[in-house]
């Protein structure tokens, strides 16, 4: 009973998360933000309403840090503050408590805030928005996670800071980490994998900390590109030894007629690992935008087919296996 519930809340997350994005399609900038925020984790009550470029730099940054060139202002459409995200927050929300009556503290540096910046341009490299997200940054004593919104696509940027070794009152920006085009319209399943990965309810559950230096902790661990590549493997992996073992897997005729045991052993796993080394080649080419995605989208595909059960195999039948040999090959 105990797993079925966290199921359950594995699965209310996900739907809330990608709920939250769908609303960028309709809704303004900050509400949507703060939705995003919500279903991600992240509450709090230190909120400072702050529209448009003219009224950041009046209220956040007197100082003059933000420069027009790096931060390409030209191509902002809108900045929004969002939230701060402080030590009690943290500790509040691992123990199902929520919400504080306070407003943003500049000071805290023990601290995130959250802003979101609208673009005009449909597309941004990743070089682009580092560029702007490091911009932004230097307004802040503290680390600034941005949520870019462009076209039809979010990305969030996520920023490694560590106090300067020489300066304890300084800090320095590191590396800049990017979820990038997420199509806020219409989600992809990985999207909202990842960002769920990056709760507050999932970071706990697998680090249990109950400050922000242990929440930084694990967002690094996180975002780690060692650790996501690993995961991604293993996630390939732990797929082909299902698919290898589990009676009932149908494959084709000339794997299954093997008389020879050992033979027909080898041939399922070369067979295996050949469909996983297509899919993925296939699925780089749709985020190249080469392959239509609507390819790879179950709602569309089941659309498609006569008969769209697993046991039907018509999906490899007919769209994997044109793919792979009438087209690819050609």
């Amino acid at each position: 009973m105990a797993s079925d519930q966290v199921i359950m809340s594995v699965l209310e997350r996900k739907q809330a998360i990608e709920s939250a994005l769908k609303a960028f399609a309709t809704q303004p900038l900050y509400q949507a933000g703060m939705g995003l925020l919500d279903s991600l984790g992240y509450r709090s009550d230190r909120a400072l309403r702050v529209s448009g470029l003219k009224a950041f730099r009046d209220t956040l940054d007197q100082q003059g840090r933000l420069r027009d060139d790096t931060a390409k202002t030209s191509d902002w459409v809108g900045i929004e503050f969002l939230r701060q995200i402080a030590n009690e927050d943290v500790s509040s929300s691992a123990q199902g408590t929520i919400f504080f009556q306070e407003q943003f503290t500049p000071t805290e540096m023990q601290s995130y805030v959250f802003v979101a910046v609208e673009l005009k341009r449909d597309s941004y490299t990743r070089t682009e928005l580092s560029q702007i997200t490091r911009a932004v940054n230097r307004v802040f004593d503290m680390p600034a996670m941005l949520l870019f919104k462009y076209g039809e696509a979010l990305t969030l940027a996520v920023i490694s800071r560590r106090l300067h070794k020489r300066d304890d009152t300084r800090d320095v920006l590191e590396k800049v980490t990017l979820v990038k085009d997420i199509t806020y319209g219409d989600p992809l399943r990985a999207h909202i994998e990842i960002l769920h990965d990056l709760s507050l309810d999932a970071l706990y559950e697998e680090f249990y900390f109950h400050n922000f230096a242990g929440l930084h902790q694990a967002w690094e661990k996180r975002l780690a590109s060692y650790e996501l590549n690993k995961r991604f493997y293993r996630e390939v992996a732990n797929w082909y030894f299902w698919a290898l073992k589990t009676p009932g897997v149908v494959l084709p005729r000339s794997v299954e007629t093997i008389q020879d045991t050992e033979e027909r052993d080898k041939s399922r796993s070369i067979f295996f690992i050949r469909l996983l080394t297509r899919l993925i080649f296939c699925w780089f080419l749709q985020e190249k935008g080469f392959l239509p995605r609507d390819l790879f989208r179950r709602r569309v595909v089941e659309g498609l087919l006569k008969d769209p059960s697993p046991a039907a195999g018509t999906y490899y039948k007919a769209v994997l296996q044109n793919l792979f040999f009438a087209t690819l090959t050609q």
